[in-house]
C-alpha cells in the first residue's frame, strides 16, 4: 500500500492551523515596536541579567518562537533599544542647542552641565543601556546588524556639532564631535555604581540615594572644563 507524507493527508483547513501566518512589513513592524515597549516595562523594573526571553514572550502574550523570529537574541533587543533612547537624546539636545543664540566658554559649559543634569534626571534608562553596550551587547551582536543605527548616531552627533560650531568661534566642528564622544564615554565611566534599580534602592535605604548623581555630575563637569580649557588654550597660541 502506498504511503503520503503527512502533509497530503490533511485537510486544507488543518493546513492553514499549522502554516505560519504571513504578516504585513507594517504589521512586522508594529509587532517589533510592542516587543521593544514590553522590554522597557521589564527593564525599568529588572536587572538585565535577570531579564529572559521566555519573560518577555509571556509578557508580550506571544511564543517564545514568534519572539525569536523578531529579535534572534535578548541583546539585539536591548541594543535596539540603546538606539531608541540615543535618538530620542539627540532629538532633545538639537531643539536646545537652536534656542541658544551665541555661545561664549562659560555659557556653553553652562549649556553642557544643563544637558548633563537633564541625561540625569530624564534618561537613567539610556545611561543604563549605555553602561552595558561595550561589555554585553557589543559582544553578542555582529556589527552589521546594528550599521544602520550606528551610522544615524554618526550623523546625529555630526549634525549637533555643526550646529553647535555654528553659534561659537573657539572649537571647531571637529572638537566638538569629539567633546561629544567624551560625554559618551564619560556616560560610562562615570556611572560607577550598580545599574540594577534594585541594588539603587538598596542605596536608598542607607540614605545614600543621591551618590550617583553627584558623582556623575563632577566627573562629568569636570572632564567638561578640561576639554573646553584644552581648546580654548590651543585657539589663543
Amino acid at each position: 500500500k502506498k504511503q503520503f507524507p503527512i502533509m497530503f493527508l490533511m485537510t486544507a483547513g488543518q493546513k492553514r492551523r499549522i502554516m505560519p501566518k504571513i504578516i504585513s512589513e507594517q504589521e512586522k513592524n508594529e509587532r517589533e515596536e510592542y516587543i521593544l515597549a514590553q522590554a522597557i516595562a521589564l527593564f525599568d523594573e529588572m536587572d538585565f541579567f535577570d531579564i529572559t526571553m521566555n519573560q518577555l514572550a509571556k509578557k508580550c502574550g506571544l511564543s517564545k518562537g514568534t519572539l525569536f523570529n523578531h529579535f534572534p537574541t535578548k541583546e539585539t533587543i536591548f541594543a535596539r533599544l540603546l538606539y531608541k533612547e540615543y535618538s530620542s537624546w539627540g532629538i532633545y539636545e538639537l531643539e536646545q542647542l537652536r534656542e541658544q543664540k551665541h555661545f561664549t566658554p562659560e555659557s556653553y559649559l553652562d549649556f553642557i552641565m544643563k544637558m548633563t543634569k537633564d541625561v540625569l534626571e530624564n534618561r537613567m534608562r539610556m545611561i543604563r543601556l549605555v553602561s552595558l553596550k561595550r561589555s554585553i551587547i557589543n559582544q553578542n551582536i555582529a556589527p552589521e546588524v546594528l550599521a544602520d543605527e550606528i551610522e544615524g548616531l554618526d550623523k546625529t552627533i555630526h549634525l549637533l556639532s555643526k550646529v553647535t560650531e555654528q553659534k561659537m568661534n573657539f572649537l571647531n566642528e571637529e572638537e566638538i564631535y569629539h567633546l561629544y564622544m567624551a560625554r559618551h564615554v564619560l556616560a560610562i565611566g562615570a556611572y560607577e555604581l550598580p545599574t540594577s534599580p534594585m541594588h539603587i534602592q538598596k542605596i536608598k535605604d542607607i540614605g545614600k540615594e543621591d551618590i550617583a548623581v553627584i558623582e556623575t555630575e563632577l566627573l562629568m563637569l569636570k572632564m567638561t572644563e578640561e576639554y573646553l580649557e584644552l581648546y580654548c588654550r590651543k585657539k589663543e597660541k
